[in-house]
């Protein structure tokens, strides 16, 4: 049987580009929106600083862009090269400040200056995640995608089921479970949630999701179509994200409490915005263990 691709359009071909580098620049950038020393560095850094984070950042885009071509086995003239690198670029730093929007370190009182500044150090980790993703998890053809997943997107008993939900619920708590470790004993959990009103933690909340879908089931990184195929229950892409953001949410309020973040005597507002504010790099976390299977 002959396996048909999908012809898209010119505009769908770019979007659905556009969203891979976006979930790549998330995926590799998220823990560094986490450190506030990259904030600091970015309110006090000069032009010349400023400029040489972007050179620096579009010369390794330059090499990982170059060595995904090559990787995978096409001929790319160096022009095109430099237009994925400056696409690349202008992507990271479109990740940053919407990362940094979420966190309410996107502020207009900050300053220009300041603002500039933050955009560009941290512009470098999220632009490097679309360069990596690029090289290490480069755009599948639809109807091409190889793994495990083209095999259940065929239908399967009931056990198959309950073990495909346990899987993916395990590899999600893992995968929030290592970030949040990393993250949740540091003063950027606490420094950050005093600064959020309720409309920005809810922010969070949706950007947290929306950031998880276009990562499992979006990016085109690993049998994106495989996935949208299966129906029902846990598999449904927005039932999934939706039970897989609440699991992250358990992993981050449970390490919060293990290293003293919180208290069971804290206020309900004060547990809320604290397992939010993790829950962010931790549902990326999740949605990265979800890749791996």
């Amino acid at each position: 049987m002959t396996l048909k691709t999908k012809q898209h359009s010119p505009f769908r071909t770019e979007l659905r580009h556009l969203i891979h580098e976006l979930g790549g620049a998330f995926l590799f950038g998220m823990p560094f929106l986490y450190t506030m020393e990259i904030w600091w560095r970015g309110n006090t850094a000069g032009p010349p600083r400023m400029l040489a984070a972007l050179a620096l950042t579009f010369i390794a885009l330059v090499v990982l862009e170059r060595a995904a071509t090559t990787r995978s086995g096409k001929s790319v003239p160096w022009g095109r090269v430099l237009i994925e690198a400056t696409e690349a670029l202008a992507t990271g730093l479109i990740a940053a400040a919407v990362g940094l929007f979420l966190i309410g370190y996107l502020e207009i009182d900050a300053g220009l200056h300041a603002t500039i500044g933050r955009l560009c150090m941290e512009g470098l980790p999220f632009s490097l995640g679309v360069g990596l993703a690029d090289f290490l998890l480069g755009e599948k053809e639809d109807g091409h995608d190889k793994g495990g997943d083209d095999q259940s997107a065929k239908p399967t008993g009931k056990s198959d089921m309950r073990e495909r939900v346990l899987v993916r619920a395990g590899a999600t708590a893992l995968g929030a479970t290592v970030i949040a470790l990393t993250l949740a004993p540091t003063d950027e959990i606490p420094l950050i949630a005093h600064r959020l009103g309720y409309p920005h933690v809810l922010g969070i909340v949706a950007g947290s999701l929306v950031i998880s879908y276009i990562i499992v089931f979006a990016s085109n990184f690993v049998a994106t179509e495989a996935r949208k195929e299966h129906l029902g229950g846990f598999n449904a892409p927005l039932v999934e994200t939706t039970i897989s953001y609440m699991i992250s949410l358990v992993m981050a309020g449970g390490m919060l409490w293990l290293y003293q973040q919180i208290s069971l005597t804290d206020s309900p507002d004060l547990w809320a915005s604290y397992v939010v504010v993790l829950g962010l790099p931790a549902s990326v976390g999740g949605a990265a263990g979800r890749l791996a299977l």
